[in-house]
């Protein structure tokens, strides 16, 4: 049969010292390794992303630069065209000088 004799009581302090140290030696590899993975998915992801905008941005400035041929085409005919008649009947250039002033003055009104 058992007797009891005395009672002890015994308080438990966990201690953290030294666990950043133990923390950083198992967890830096895995960091480093997933660090670097991710570091590059954001890098091609980004420069995907700046090339597309790249190639919209050209796309858009070849289709403003076309269009801003065309316009200053159509400006240039509708310019000359008063002046065909006068070069071709007086066959000089002060004569069609004077016409394409007289149509210039005519289209800013």
């Amino acid at each position: 049969m058992a007797t009891e004799i005395a009672k002890a009581y015994v308080q438990i302090v966990p201690s953290m010292q030294g666990i950043q140290a133990q923390l950083s030696k198992s967890l830096a590899p895995a960091v480093e390794t997933s660090g670097k993975e991710s570091g590059q998915k954001m890098g091609n992801a980004l420069a995907g992303g700046l090339k597309s905008a790249a190639s919209s941005i050209g796309k858009a400035f070849t289709a403003a630069a076309k269009a801003a041929a065309v316009g200053f085409g159509a400006a240039a005919a509708a310019v000359a065209a008063p002046l065909s008649p006068s070069l071709s009947a007086t066959g000089s250039f002060p004569a069609a000088h004077s016409k394409a002033k007289s149509s210039m003055t005519s289209l800013s009104r």
